[in-house]
């Protein structure tokens, strides 16, 4: 059985003691009583399984009590933007994107649409100008879809950023200057 004394906090020893019976011990020096050397042995482990679960677990001080959200896949969000318009921002919980991409695209699409139809059912003078707007409108519809997936990828980045922690900027009028000042 080992024994550890603790004298300071720089200077740790142990030592080697066998079990006596009533008497003093000889290595340390200490009185024990009969059947007493079970209890010390109980109640050593004890103190050095609650010292180790104390020194496992964190402080009280150092748990973070905020709401936690969870994460978001940034390849999930993309996959859903391109599917549907406005998945992703959707699954981001972006409501006001999600309404704007989906009405953006459902607008550039349906001319895009209807540009591609005039131009397949007209002909003569009037087929360069639908040709011109049917590309234009195919090129935004485009656009607007590849901005929808670009938006989704990077909300799904930041879905767990702390809105509070943004940078404050305020204009600050001195008798002479005109300056910005910010709080990083």
């Amino acid at each position: 059985m080992k024994i550890i004394f603790l004298s300071s906090s720089s200077a740790i020893s142990t030592q080697l003691v066998i079990p006596a019976k009533a008497g003093i011990q000889e290595n340390t020096g200490f009185r024990v009583k009969p059947g007493m050397t079970s209890g010390i042995r109980l109640m050593s482990s004890c103190m050095i399984i609650s010292l180790f679960l104390l020194l496992r677990t964190p402080a009280l001080a150092q748990q973070d009590t905020t709401f936690k959200k969870p994460h978001r896949s940034a390849l999930l969000a993309v996959s859903f933007s391109a599917v549907i318009p406005g998945g992703g921002q959707l699954y981001t919980q972006n409501y006001l994107k999600a309404a704007g991409f989906a009405g953006a695209l459902g607008y550039v699409g349906y001319n895009w649409y209807k540009y591609d139809r005039d131009y397949w059912n007209a002909s003569g003078p009037e087929l360069d100008y639908l040709y011109e707007k049917k590309r234009k409108y195919m090129l935004w519809t485009i656009g607007v879809w590849l901005g929808s997936l670009a938006d989704a990828y990077v909300s799904a980045h930041l879905y767990k950023f702390n809105q509070n922690a943004e940078p404050r900027v305020t204009f600050v009028i001195d008798r002479n200057k005109l300056a910005l000042a910010g709080r990083f």
